[in-house]
């Protein structure tokens, strides 16, 4: 994916949130770019480990 369609995807992600969806179950958008981005830029699936972070991080 070229890097300004991922960018895209992101902005229209934070002006969203879960609303995109209608299910109210993936939190807002801030918190669902932050997990998006980890886990396209991480070097593993470890870095998207929800269970291990923090409230805020996943608020």
């Amino acid at each position: 994916m070229r890097e300004n369609h991922w960018k895209d995807f992101l902005l229209y992600t934070i002006e969203g949130g879960d609303d995109i969806w209608g299910t109210h179950v993936h939190g807002k958008g801030v918190s669902i770019v932050s997990w998006r981005d980890r886990g396209f830029t991480g070097v593993s699936p470890g870095g998207c480990n929800t269970w291990a972070a923090s409230a805020a991080d996943v608020a």
